[in-house]
This record gives C-alpha cells, sequence and structure tokens, in this order.
C-alpha cells in the first residue's frame, strides 16, 4: 500500500512539474515605489489570474538605475508601467505599444505646506523636488507654463522622497500622488495644500501597461492575456481594497506603510480609475492626441508626430461583434422604419432634390454598412408627427434625437455621440441672457414635441412656450417681434440665421443644458437598440470625424454689415466651440472672447468652478465681482459701435492689467465683466474695485475725448455649498443695486 500511495505521489509531482514547466513566462517591470499603484498585479499573480490564462509572471522591482524602456524594447522584459511620456519616446522612434491606462486621471500633483503658496503661479522663483527629465515632469512643467511660471523661474531639486525636506524648509513643493503623501502630512498634523494639473486642463492618463511592438507582433496571445488577468486584478483589488491592502502589507510591502495608508491609497486611486462606462483600462487615441498637443506646445515634440500603432486597447476593440439572437433579429426584420426632421440642417434633413442628408444621413450609411441592411427613411411630416408615430409603434428608430426624461417613457436611448450647445436667440437689441430665470414671462419660440419643449420648463415653468413646426417658423417669430427669443441647437440655429439673412438676430446665451445626439429605438424593440449601441461602439474617431467634418461648416462672404459680420463671428466661435467639444486643455480659441481678448464665459465657468471645489478642499476665501459699464447703450447709440467696441477694448486691458496673477477676469457678456478672486473677502475685492474705478474713469477714447467712463460693480464672497448660479446670482443682485443707486457704485455697502 506504502509503494502504491508513492507511486501516486511521484506521479502527481511529475503532472505539476510538466504544467509548471508549460506555463509561459512573462516579466512586468515595475516604475515606481508606491504600493497599492501596483495592486492589479500583485491581486492577479496571488489570485492566479495569470496562471489560469497560461503565464507565470515575475513582478520586477523598481530600480532607479534601470533603462526600463530600452529593457522592454530589447525584450529583456516582456512588459512595463510607464507615464505618458511613453508618446513622446514613441514618437523618438521607440517601437512601444500602450496596453491600457489604468488611470483615466493621474493621481500626480505638486503638494506644498507653505501657507504664503497659494497657487502655481506663487511657486515663481521657488524650489521644487521634481524629475529632471522634461518628459517625465511635462504636466507639472504645463501647469506652470499655463500660470505664468516659466521653467527658468524655478529651481529643479533631486527628488529625496523624503517629506521631511518640504515641511523642514529644504524646498517649497515636490512632486507627489495625491494617494500618498497628503495622507502621511494629515497623519503628521502638518497643513498641506495640492496642484492638481487636472484642475489646470492637464487631464493626463497615470500608469500605462505597455510593451514592445514586436511581442505583439510576435505573440499576440501573451499581450492579450497578460492585459486581461492584470484588468481582471485591478477589478478584484478595488472591489477588495481592504483584502488587497492586506496582501499588499503582508507581501509587497517595501515602502513600510500601514495598513491604513494602504487603504487611503487604494479609495483615492479607486477613484481616478474607471472610465466614464465604469470600466478599468480604457484607452483612447483622442486623449492622447489632446496630450500630444501639450508635448507639442512645451517643445518635446515634432510638428509631424503621428500616434499610428501606438495604442493596442484589448477592451477598446472597434470590432462589431453581434450575438446570434441580434443576427437572427436582424434576418428576420427586413423592414426597419427610421423616423426623420426634415428641417433640422445640418444635423438632419432632406436635400432640394428629396435626398435624406447631413450628419444623421452619415450614420445611416455607417449602420447600413456594418450591419449589412438597409432602413426604410421615412419623411414628409414634421417632427411632431414623428414622434407621435414612434408612440404608436408606426416607426422604429431615430438616429438624432436628444435622451429626455419624458422620451424614456416610450423609447430606449443609446449613448451620445455628438454634442452641440443649446443656444439663446434673440433680436440685436436685447441685453445678454445669462440664464433662464430672466425669460420668465416672456414668449418663447421652440419646435413643437422638440427636446427644447420639454426642457425649458424644467428650468423655469413661468417661460411663455409657443409651440411651432420648424425652426424656421421659430426664428421667424423671433424676427418679427412675435417671440422674445428662440431657444434650440447650435448648428440649424447658425445655419438658419446665415440662409435667411434675419440681420437683427443674434445667438445670445447658451441654455443650461446641451443638444445631446443619441440613436433611439421604441420601447418594445430593446434588442434593436442593443444592436445599434454596439454599433455605435464599433465606429472609430475617424468615421466620427469625417461625417463631423463634412457637414459642420458654415462659410460666408464678408460683408460691411456690421451687425450681420457680428452675428457670423458668434457663430463661428460657437461652432469651433463645438468641434472642440471633447478637449479639455489647450483650447484657447475657445477660451478667450473675441473681441477684448481676455476669458470668455465658458473659461469663466471652467475656472470660478475649480476655484469653489478648492475653496471647499482648503477652506480658502473666494469673491467675485460683477461690473457694468454705466450707460453703455447710450455710448453706442452716441457714437456708434466702433467706439463702443474700443471702450470695452480698452476697459478689458485696464481689467485684465491690474488684477493680481492668480486672478482672472473675463468678459460675461455685452457690456458685463466677471473679476473671479481667489483667496480674497468682500474688503479686499472691494478695496480691488475701488482701484479699477479710479483707472477705468482715466481712459481716453481718440477723436471721443469728451467720453466719461464709470462702472458699477456688485460683489460677493462665497458661501460653502453654494451652487454657481446662486453665487453668480448674488453679485448681480449687488450690481443692479449699484445701478438702481446712481450708478459709478459698489454694493454691498461696507
Amino acid at each position: 500500500m506504502g509503494s502504491l500511495i508513492k507511486i501516486i505521489f511521484i506521479f502527481l509531482l511529475l503532472i505539476i512539474s510538466s504544467y509548471s514547466q508549460n506555463l509561459n513566462k512573462v516579466t512586468l517591470q515595475l516604475q515606481w515605489l508606491n504600493q497599492f499603484q501596483f495592486a492589479g498585479y500583485y491581486i492577479a499573480k496571488e489570485k492566479g489570474f495569470y496562471k489560469d490564462l497560461g503565464l507565470e509572471v515575475e513582478i520586477l522591482p523598481y530600480k532607479s538605475n534601470t533603462d526600463i524602456l530600452k529593457n522592454v524594447v530589447s525584450k529583456k522584459v516582456d512588459f512595463a508601467t510607464g507615464r505618458t511620456s511613453l508618446l513622446v519616446h514613441k514618437n523618438n522612434g521607440y517601437e512601444i505599444v500602450a496596453l491600457a491606462a489604468i488611470f483615466q486621471q493621474s493621481p500626480a500633483a505638486l503638494l506644498v505646506t507653505n501657507d504664503k503658496i497659494n497657487s502655481p503661479y506663487d511657486l515663481k522663483n521657488k524650489r521644487i523636488m521634481i524629475s529632471a527629465d522634461a518628459i517625465t515632469s511635462a504636466s507639472y512643467m504645463a501647469m506652470l507654463f499655463s500660470e505664468g511660471v516659466m521653467s527658468e523661474s524655478i529651481l529643479i531639486q533631486k527628488h529625496s522622497y523624503n517629506l521631511d525636506d518640504l515641511i523642514n524648509g529644504k524646498t517649497d513643493a515636490i512632486a507627489s500622488y495625491i494617494s500618498n503623501e497628503p495622507h502621511s502630512l494629515k497623519k503628521r498634523g502638518v497643513k498641506y495644500k495640492f496642484f492638481h494639473p487636472k484642475d489646470y486642463g492637464f487631464d493626463f492618463y497615470g500608469d500605462i501597461l505597455y510593451t514592445s511592438k514586436q511581442l505583439l507582433k510576435n505573440d499576440p496571445k501573451t499581450v492579450e492575456s497578460f492585459t486581461n488577468a492584470s484588468l481582471k486584478g485591478w477589478t478584484y483589488a478595488f472591489d477588495n481594497i481592504n483584502k488587497t491592502a492586506k496582501i499588499i502589507f503582508e507581501k509587497y510591502n517595501t515602502q513600510n506603510k500601514t495598513l491604513d495608508e494602504l487603504i487611503f491609497e487604494g479609495e483615492t486611486l479607486k477613484k481616478l480609475a474607471y472610465d466614464k462606462n465604469k470600466e478599468i483600462g480604457h484607452i483612447s487615441e483622442e486623449k492622447f492626441s489632446e496630450i500630444a498637443k501639450v508635448y507639442r506646445v512645451l517643445g518635446l515634440i515634432r510638428k509631424d508626430y503621428k500616434l499610428d500603432d501606438f495604442i493596442h486597447c484589448i477592451h477598446c476593440t472597434r470590432e462589431l461583434k453581434l450575438t446570434k439572437e441580434e443576427s437572427d433579429w436582424l434576418e428576420k426584420n427586413k423592414t426597419i422604419k427610421l423616423g426623420t426632421n426634415k428641417e433640422w440642417n445640418p444635423i438632419e434633413f432632406f436635400d432640394n432634390n428629396g435626398i435624406y442628408s447631413g450628419i444623421a444621413a452619415g450614420y445611416l450609411n455607417l449602420i447600413e454598412e456594418k450591419l449589412e441592411i438597409k432602413l426604410q427613411v421615412e419623411e414628409n411630416a414634421y417632427w411632431h408627427e414623428m414622434i407621435e408615430k414612434i408612440r404608436n409603434q408606426k416607426l422604429d428608430m431615430f438616429l438624432a434625437i436628444v435622451n429626455t426624461p419624458n422620451r424614456n417613457k416610450y423609447m430606449n436611448f443609446t449613448n451620445s455621440y455628438l454634442q452641440f450647445p443649446t443656444v439663446i436667440v434673440t433680436r440685436d437689441d436685447i441685453g445678454y441672457i445669462k440664464n433662464l430665470k430672466q425669460l420668465s414671462n416672456k414668449k418663447i419660440a421652440v419646435e413643437r414635441n422638440f427636446y427644447t419643449h420639454e426642457l425649458i420648463k424644467k428650468y423655469n415653468e413661468e417661460i411663455n412656450l409657443i409651440p411651432v413646426n420648424t425652426t424656421k417658423e421659430a426664428l421667424e417669430k423671433v424676427y418679427n417681434g412675435l417671440a422674445y427669443a428662440y431657444i434650440g441647437a447650435l448648428p440649424n440655429t447658425g445655419h438658419f440665421i446665415k440662409e435667411l439673412k434675419y440681420t437683427n438676430l443674434k445667438i445670445n446665451g447658451e441654455a443650461p443644458f446641451k443638444t445631446n445626439l443619441s440613436f433611439s429605438t421604441r420601447k418594445d424593440l430593446t434588442i434593436l437598440n442593443s444592436i445599434l449601441e454596439k454599433t455605435l461602439n464599433s465606429i472609430t474617431q475617424e468615421e466620427h470625424d469625417e461625417i463631423y467634418n463634412k457637414w459642420i461648416n458654415i462659410k460666408y462672404e464678408p460683408r460691411s454689415d456690421y451687425k450681420l459680420l457680428s452675428i457670423i463671428s458668434i457663430i463661428i466661435l460657437l461652432i469651433l466651440i463645438a468641434f472642440y467639444y471633447r478637449n479639455k486643455s489647450l483650447k484657447t480659441i475657445t477660451e478667450t472672447d473675441t473681441l477684448t481678448k481676455i476669458a470668455n464665459r465658458r473659461k469663466l465657468d471652467s475656472f470660478l468652478e475649480i476655484e469653489m471645489e478648492r475653496s471647499i478642499r482648503n477652506n480658502f476665501t473666494l469673491s467675485i465681482a460683477m461690473i457694468d459699464i454705466d450707460f453703455f447703450k447710450k455710448i453706442n447709440d452716441t457714437y456708434g459701435h466702433k467706439i463702443g467696441d474700443e471702450v470695452l477694448i480698452k476697459l478689458s486691458h485696464v481689467l485684465n492689467k491690474h488684477i493680481r496673477k492668480y486672478d482672472l477676469v473675463g468678459r460675461w457678456g455685452g457690456e458685463e465683466f466677471l473679476i473671479v478672486c481667489p483667496n480674497s473677502d468682500l474688503i479686499q475685492i472691494i478695496s480691488l474695485c475701488k482701484k479699477l474705478q479710479e483707472l477705468i474713469a482715466k481712459i481716453k477714447i481718440k477723436k471721443q475725448k469728451d467720453i466719461n467712463i464709470t462702472v458699477s460693480c456688485g460683489i460677493a464672497q462665497y458661501s460653502k455649498n453654494e451652487s454657481i448660479d446662486d453665487f453668480i446670482y448674488r453679485a448681480d443682485t449687488e450690481l443692479y443695486k449699484a445701478k438702481n443707486n446712481g450708478r459709478n457704485c459698489i454694493y454691498p455697502l461696507i
């Protein structure tokens, strides 16, 4: 019996040995010291996720003197983790491929403890412990550069990775991760602030898994298996942070962190890991293109850079794969009826020859090609009639429609594929519309059963809506004075203002909701909605861009009519905003007022939102000043718009020149300006406004020296948990008090 057991035992050992030898051995090189930052790989190894896919993985620890990139390219190691600077190396000839971005937002930030440093600008002529490599510190340098701090005005120190150097004043700022050092400082009772490049428009990926192009070519199965197992490890790690932290604490704790520190690190990193679809590892050429622009501006990448073959996203495949049930459904349902809007140029319309055209038609062609089907296009009905048809199940789907709560009752929607601003159009003698509250008891023209018809009431029930059949009819009512305003999508609004030559109309504000286009189906056709969602996901960015660029293109002939030029200039600006609808950084054209060259309302909104978050996080004061030029309409009426423009330009120059470096001034609309002052209370900002009033009074206009310029100011200091709208509203209320009490004054009175 004993001999039999011995034979069985030897046999089992041989099986295990054979299995072990059949595992494909690969190596992963880590690039940093942090612990939970690599939790997914540790978990994939510990839980056997790699072994389940036939891989035996050796995780190599970080070594400061190792050239990891060269090791990957020379095949000394198979996989590694890196920064977004990998695309610079790719541009410089390194044959590498990005596989997954573990963090959709980089946790990298500059950390300070000096209470006199309140913004990146305050780091001018200061010491910073940061990588001396300009490539790897690009997000920091871009943030500093954008705040007016040039590289020559800071002293770069070698990073000691010792927090005591920051606390004891041996340096003024250190490069850190928001998941690590801040927690350590908090435990030690040290007050701190951090400046996150993301808050300044530089939204980079963090921790990119990559390999060599040669390995992907020679062994794609290993690359796919390793990536899948790693992402599975990350999913487990973030779903089980406490358990994962304990594993790292017991087996991989090279930095001797406490269990509490590891748990905090995991919880912080989890917030940065998931994309909008709640998936880990997503990576896109579009975002890398935006990052490349930053490197281009910093001179780290060539003008002719290309991202060809740089991204191999296992979970971002564009291949369209239908289930058998979905394929069978398409086979049985040969007639799918498509509802259309016959006059929504350039989104969707029928041309003079009756041919279905526009953006939606571009997606129709792609759907028919990818699914190998033919849709039946329904026409010759107004939009509200099309809506009734799909309610009554006489139609199956739409290709250009906005998802609303009411429509969800009888339709299913895909994700949005395109977004435009929803704009407010008025006659040109009406002042800027800041929000829909200003339209109370006003007659507003909208297309019947349009998304605007439903959503406007959600924001202001006191608006008197006038339903019409088409955009043309709506604009005609505004043009003839039968309606106060029209609210609709930017592209068709601009198209019809130009086509109809309505020179007394202008785009005069933006609604609080966007025009988010989606595909939709009847509520009972859930399988068709699933098919359309998969088809949409299979469409490449190049295909999206080709459709967009074909139809969003307004051309015009220069005219001497000043009003028409103003209208077209605004339309072109907003069209450009729409064109860059996904871009979040380095978009000067969308952040600058075309006339005054200072910040526009979009930039002000973004800046104010960031400063409000920072005010809450660091308990800073924050104040704003709403400034209005007194009797500006009289200046325009008396001296003409050219002189009025000169007044706006010169006043903007004074405001921009005499605010602090970390304040922001912008044109809020018309003759109104907004100044955002971080770290300022009411007394400080009132003092600033008094100084500005004195300087503005000294402005002289050539050829019209008798013009005396004064301004009224409304001030507000931010209260925690207050919304942007309420914050602005309080400043606006104080401005009206100033105007109603003689102008050329500042409210509140202190």
